[in-house]
Parts: structure tokens; C-alpha cells; sequence
């Protein structure tokens, strides 16, 4: 099967509940399957960590998110 795994963050490191669970599922997936992972990197530690999910899955697209602007958005949103 070709799978698009999409995820809220960056699923590597497996160092937090969500990342734990997105890693575990896309490593299951990527054994069997092809895979394309699509992902956003909030946090900038995360950026060295994509090049280990393009050797498991066959491409990922990570979009960077601005901290900045989220906490904009979240204002603006909850006004």
C-alpha cells in the first residue's frame, strides 16, 4: 500500500506521548508499506531529527511553524 502518515509534530524522537505513539505506528507502517510522511516542526530541535524520518519512510515534507505567530493566532482566537 502507498500511506500518507499525517502528524501534528515531528514523530521523532520518540520522547514525549504523542511522538511515542506517531513513531511507533509510522515505524509499523514503514516495514510494510510505503510510506510519506507529512509533519510540522514547532519546535527547532526537531529539525536534525527529520533526516531519520526520511530513512524510514520514502519522503517527508516537514513545515515549519512559527511560535510567534501561533501564540498571535491563539490571541486573536481567543478574543
Amino acid at each position: 500500500m502507498k500511506i500518507l502518515h499525517v502528524s501534528h509534530r515531528v514523530p521523532y524522537p520518540p520522547d514525549k506521548g504523542d511522538k511515542i505513539r506517531s513513531c511507533h505506528q509510522l515505524r509499523y507502517l514503514a516495514a510494510r508499506h510505503d510510506v510519506w510522511c507529512a509533519c510540522f516542526v514547532d519546535d527547532v530541535r526537531d529539525v536534525p531529527h527529520v533526516d531519520t524520518l526520511r530513512s524510514m519512510c520514502r519522503d517527508v515534507v516537514a513545515i515549519r511553524l512559527s511560535p510567534a505567530w501561533a501564540k498571535v493566532r491563539g490571541a486573536f482566537r481567543l478574543a
